[in-house]
């Protein structure tokens, strides 16, 4: 046994080091003491030629080379452990070793995604305005509507009601350009869709005179041909607002980064039940507008989430023929 020890030069060599420790010369530089350690030797073994006795890089390499020796493979030591871990813990081998993982490169659609929404948030100031809305109303029309055999989603009512909030202010919508504010004739509203490519945004163009039970339609045939990429360029690119609506994912609040040229983005949470001073259970979700202080002041953004929350509020106003409405007969913004 000490025989086939002593002739295994990793053994030799660590055991030499372990017992002339504590007697290395002070004069050794870190490349030096690097190899020396890699190599499990002692620098009390190799002649030095140094100028003051010391070991130089070129005396290891010599060394090394002279007697044939490798590096000294580094031993793994497994992680501890718990004394009060189950037994069948301690079993099993730890997670995560020797798992293989897989570098998927990004699509063109994604890599363009990034730089734009990298560009906007460095560039653009993003301001926010906040609110709870509630959505009683809401949801009893839609239980009703379910009723008679017409099915919309809370997310058709929210484009409807943000069609008709920026025709009563247009003042946010409009588009930045070139250090301009270019105020947009219609009102044409992009809806946020997750694609296996990436996310892109088809347009609901007239979303202010659109009944609900259209856009209802049409976002669906948008959003279906969207995911096989079936999209005309003029069905995704432009639109004068966006809506993010994370909350049929589970997610309550988030803030969203605004798509130049649009000046706006509002992201929705999802419903939630909440007790209100009545003690009574209340429905409610919450939307952040995120906008470009640039092109729309405090005011205005504070106007057009005030529009939301009463049409939201009261959701019968939404499902009338639009085409006939003058928001200007109703004005809204008499309420501020």
């Amino acid at each position: 046994m000490h025989q086939l020890l002593s002739t295994n030069p990793v053994v030799v060599q660590f055991t030499r080091s372990s017992s002339l420790r504590g007697k290395a010369k002070t004069l050794v530089g870190p490349a030096v003491r690097r190899i020396l350690h890699h190599y499990r030797i002692h620098d009390h073994d190799i002649p030095a030629s140094g100028p003051k006795k010391n070991v130089l890089k070129h005396d290891v390499l010599s060394f090394i080379d002279k007697k044939e020796l490798q590096p000294v493979p580094k031993v793994k030591t497994p992680p501890a452990v718990p004394e009060t871990a189950p037994a069948d813990v301690i079993s099993k081998p730890s997670l995560g070793r020797g798992e293989k993982f897989t570098d998927i490169p990004l699509t063109n659609m994604r890599k363009t995604i990034a730089k734009r929404l990298t560009d906007s948030k460095h560039n653009i100031p993003h301001s926010y305005v906040a609110a709870d809305l509630q959505a009683d109303k809401l949801t009893a029309l839609r239980k009703k509507l379910a009723k008679d055999g017409v099915k919309v989603s809370v997310n058709d009512f929210l484009i409807k009601a943000v069609g008709l909030a920026l025709r009563a202010v247009p003042e946010v919508n409009v588009q930045f350009k070139n250090d301009e504010i270019i105020r947009i004739p219609t009102v044409d509203v992009s809806v946020a869709v997750a694609t296996p490519n990436g996310l892109i945004t088809p347009i609901i163009a007239g979303a202010d005179r659109l009944q609900v039970s259209d856009i209802s339609a049409k976002i669906r045939d948008l959003a279906g041909r969207a995911k096989i990429n079936k999209l005309a360029l003029n069905e995704f690119q432009g639109g004068s607002f966006t809506i993010s609506n994370l909350g049929m994912f589970g997610i309550s609040n988030f803030t969203a980064i605004i798509n130049p040229p649009q000046t706006a983005i509002l992201a929705v949470g999802g419903t939630r039940l909440e007790l209100g001073n009545d003690l009574t259970p209340h429905s409610l979700f919450s939307l952040t507008l995120c906008y470009d202080a640039r092109a729309i002041t405090e005011l205005d953004a504070q106007r057009f989430v005030n529009h939301l929350e009463l049409l939201i509020g009261n959701p019968d106003t939404m499902i009338t023929d639009t085409t006939r409405i003058n928001v200007s007969n109703i004005d809204l913004s008499a309420l501020l």
